[in-house]
């Protein structure tokens, strides 16, 4: 595509500016991409504003959102989002959200929110860092998940409902 084009799909997917591909079943209904460039999603519902290099795929019906930023990947979960950043990455983990930062990442983590920071991991369900740096959140099968890290950097926890206000290498 050329800048400042707009395909319309007859199944109501679109593509506003910029270059970005829509791929999905018939194609992706209800679908969205807003300016940016090499920007792509797959799966219906989903909606991508602006940045370069992001992509939302994986689940047939998505309701996800990618706000900007450069090398962001919501894949396999449903109603999430990734407001901007870089390599802001989230999957298999629905309802969740990285508000902004680097290299931050939700895997398996359904609930949880990265509110920015950079190379923080949450990979246990209903579970918040705030930002900070290198900070994570690890999977716990029994009685796991509902955990706090407020900012800091190298703070790590296991288990469930545990916190931590900030620090270092708690």
């Amino acid at each position: 595509s050329t800048s400042n084009t707009m395909e319309l799909f007859p199944t109501n997917s679109v593509t506003v500016g910029g270059g970005g591909t829509i791929v999905g079943a018939s194609p992706a209904t209800g679908s969205a991409i807003l300016a940016g460039t090499g920007n792509s999603i797959s799966g219906h519902f989903n909606t991508l504003v602006g940045g370069a290099q992001n992509k939302i795929s994986g689940d047939l019906l998505g309701f996800n959102f990618i706000g900007g930023g450069s090398g962001i990947d919501i894949t396999g979960s449903q109603y999430s989002s990734s407001i901007g950043g870089e390599n802001n990455d989230i999957s298999s983990s629905d309802y969740s959200i990285i508000g902004g930062g680097r290299s931050n990442h939700v895997l398996e983590a359904d609930f949880s929110i990265i509110g920015g920071g950079q190379n923080n991991i949450i990979k246990d369900k209903s579970s918040l860092i705030g930002g900070g740096e290198s900070n994570e959140i690890n999977f716990e099968a029994i009685d796991g998940g509902y955990n706090f890290i407020g900012a800091g950097v190298s703070n790590a926890i296991s288990g469930g409902q545990n916190s931590i206000a900030g620090g270092n290498n708690n």
